[in-house]
């Protein structure tokens, strides 16, 4: 799904639960396929707490601990409102 900045709905927000047995299963299956996991930084949203991002952070690190894999995080960088404005 595609980052649209003029988005009615709000997207949900993380459940934390849910996205560890994620992690744990993305993380098993690499580490059977010899493979690592590439992904972009997930859980950050303006006015939301800094402290989501790294929780999620810890829960990556725990993973690719607990199953020998990398894992990679991309940041991308969202377009200034200027730039969405003028579109």
């Amino acid at each position: 799904q595609s980052y649209n900045p003029k988005r009615k709905i709000p997207r949900s927000e993380i459940s934390m639960s849910d996205l560890e047995l994620c992690l744990s299963k993305a993380a098993f299956s690499a580490a059977q396929r010899s493979a690592s996991i590439h992904m972009p930084r997930i859980g950050q949203r303006s006015g939301s707490q800094r402290s989501e991002w790294y929780t999620i952070e810890r829960l990556l690190r725990k993973y690719a601990s607990l199953h020998g894999i990398d894992i990679f995080v991309y940041y991308f960088r969202r377009p200034s409102r200027q730039q969405t404005d003028s579109d």
